[in-house]
């Protein structure tokens, strides 16, 4: 696992990063699956009723979802209702946008939780993060 130390602009401030960085995991392409007691049954429970927009809108999504392969067909006994969540309101991407407005699409993207620095050299990101930091 890297260390803070490792990276000579992170370093400048210590107090923005932790003290590890784990990097990204690596993608695992591997079948799970889940060992059951022996006897045990799914539970026969009525869906959730959802309003005609509601189901539209959840056979909307689970069609993309199977366009784009992140899920797949189940013909399995066992399930979880579908519940929708509200989003999570734009507080701090609208924060980080009034803050870094004047660098915005000149090398920064504000995108919901992140904040990407973008550049042409190695030189100049190093600049760039230098001024993000700084400002954060």
């Amino acid at each position: 696992v890297p260390s803070i130390h490792d990276q000579p602009i992170v370093f400048e401030f210590p107090d923005v990063f932790p003290d590890e960085l784990p990097g990204i995991p690596p993608i695992c392409e591997v079948e799970f699956s889940i060992k059951l007691i022996s006897g045990a049954e799914p539970i026969s429970k009525a869906p959730y009723r959802m309003a005609p927009i509601e189901l539209k809108e959840l056979k909307d999504q689970l069609q993309e979802l199977l366009e784009r392969g992140f899920i797949r067909p189940s013909v399995s006994p066992w399930g979880a209702p579908v519940l929708f969540v509200k989003k999570k309101d734009a507080v701090f991407m609208d924060l980080m946008n009034r803050i870094f407005h004047e660098f915005l699409d000149k090398f920064i993207i504000v995108f919901i939780d992140e904040i990407l620095v973008f550049s042409k050299s190695k030189e100049e990101h190093e600049d760039h993060l230098r001024t993000v930091l700084q400002t954060l």
